[in-house]
């Protein structure tokens, strides 16, 4: 990634620092891969978030529902950008 955002704080850390942001992504690569022996009821964004937000808790990263559909959506469109999507 060519652009991190930082956080707010003032400490000038960025909020998804490359190794959350590996967790983050090995989260997806889970979910995705857990989809295709579940219901289609299952596969909702709402759910998903709620995953990745556990995945990131176990790994003791703390990060709203919210924050993880922002960060998927950025993702999303820089992946897209990339040719990676």
């Amino acid at each position: 990634r060519k652009h991190y955002k930082l956080s707010k704080d003032g400490s000038g850390s960025a909020v998804w620092p490359k190794f959350i942001e590996k967790i983050f992504i090995e989260g997806i690569s889970l979910d995705y891969s857990a989809k295709a022996s579940e219901s289609p009821k299952k596969c909702c964004s709402r759910l998903r978030n709620t995953f990745l937000v556990q995945h990131l808790a176990r790994h003791g990263v703390n990060r709203s529902r919210k924050q993880v559909a922002s960060h998927l959506q950025v993702l999303k469109n820089m992946w897209k950008d990339e040719g990676n999507y």
